[in-house]
């Protein structure tokens, strides 16, 4: 047993040493034996472990990207927070703080050579790794995904959830498919929030208008119960007035943009919201960046307490509208509601995050004809994965 553990430790000893070898910074013309000679011989000996977790620490959680004409360093942070500029001094603070006399001098010295380069940020929520390449460039990944799992396999929908759904929209209101097949507009919902949460990567090519009077819900729902569940960082609440400006950049770093309080019955913003909800890619600016092509990944749910926000012709299939929400009771529904969502939240987690998803998100829906608010809206195209 002795002689075989050792064997094993040799290896592994073996490994991490060759993964120091090939990770030394090219910049580094020194070879990397007389380097670490030149320390063992000052009394510092040479861990193959330690000096592998120090880089991959300076790899993982640094990089750098062009800011006019220099390049300038970054900082990941844990939980969510934003990427920070942070200056060459203090990445070799900070590895003397976390590291202390464990810290290899050539890892201190090699420090800024070991962060990698990249072309700048990109949103990408198709994988989760915080760097990516295209065609061999790198980028910093702008998506971060929500650090919530499910504790359980929901396999059927939670009574506080339905009570919810229930006053966002009855379930008696259908929606009729371009075939002739009705569908609850409960289901449509509901599927709609599973395709966000389990394949942000395939945007829905529609805009969901949730309309209803104020306090039914509409914006409470998505700030604190979807927002946590497609994590924090991926969903924008903007105004119209938002997305008509020129450094729109945030909006496609998202998966869900919510446009609140909406209303353009005069339909002067007709062709902007087309293009923000069919485009599959279009040209971006960030203030102080230079110009990019950006893929779209986000659905567009636009909410408003009027009945009627937006212009939307009859053969228009851009848009989902489900019926115009009112209060169940007069008195002290807005306090029942609230209330009521905070259990929604917890209980609601595990269902959208494990439901099936029966339905290919990726149609457009139109809205219901003018002058009707039967609660039936026509759906183009519904396919079964």
């Amino acid at each position: 047993m002795l002689a075989t553990q050792t064997i094993n430790n040799d290896a592994l000893w073996q490994e991490a040493d060759a993964d120091n070898r090939a990770a030394k910074p090219r910049s580094i013309t020194r070879s990397f034996d007389s380097e670490i000679a030149a320390q063992s011989r000052q009394g510092f000996e040479y861990n193959p472990f330690t000096f592998r977790e120090q880089w991959r620490f300076l790899q993982s959680m640094f990089y750098k990207v062009p800011q006019g004409t220099q390049l300038q360093i970054k900082r990941r942070y844990g939980g969510g927070a934003p990427d920070d500029f942070i200056p060459a001094a203090e990445v070799h603070n900070t590895l003397l703080r976390l590291f202390g006399d464990e810290l290899h001098p050539c890892i201190q010295k090699w420090a800024i050579h070991y962060i990698p380069t990249t072309a700048g940020a990109r949103f990408n929520p198709a994988i989760d790794d915080p760097f990516f390449a295209i065609e061999g460039t790198q980028f910093r990944n702008a998506y971060t995904p929500s650090g919530i799992a499910p504790s359980q396999l929901a396999t059927e929908r939670p009574p506080q959830w339905q009570k919810y759904l229930d006053r966002l929209m009855p379930r008696d209101q259908i929606c009729t498919t371009s075939q002739g097949d009705t569908l609850l507009q409960q289901v449509f919902f509901e599927a709609l929030i599973a395709q966000r949460i389990q394949h942000p990567e395939v945007p829905p090519l529609f805009c969901l208008l949730l309309r209803g009077e104020h306090g039914t819900g509409k914006g409470y729902w998505m700030d604190n119960i979807l927002r946590p569940l497609i994590g924090e960082t991926n969903f924008i609440a903007v105004t119209l007035a938002d997305v008509q400006k020129g450094f729109i950049a945030d909006i496609y770093n998202s998966t869900v943009v919510h446009i609140e309080e909406i209303n353009d019955s005069r339909g002067k913003s007709g062709e902007k919201m087309k293009k923000l909800i069919t485009e599959n890619q279009t040209r971006v600016e960030a203030k102080y960046q230079q110009p990019y092509v950006a893929n779209k990944y986000f659905n567009i749910v636009a909410s408003s307490n009027v009945y009627d926000p937006i212009k939307i012709e009859q053969n228009d299939r851009r848009y989902f509208v489900p019926v115009y929400s009112k209060h169940l009771h007069l008195n002290r529904e807005r306090f029942v509601i609230r209330r009521g969502y905070e259990t929604a939240r917890s209980v609601s987690s595990s269902f959208c995050l494990t439901v099936p998803i029966e339905l290919n998100i990726r149609f457009r829906v139109c809205m219901r004809r003018k002058g009707s608010d039967s609660g039936k809206s026509c759906i183009s195209t519904i396919e079964t994965k």
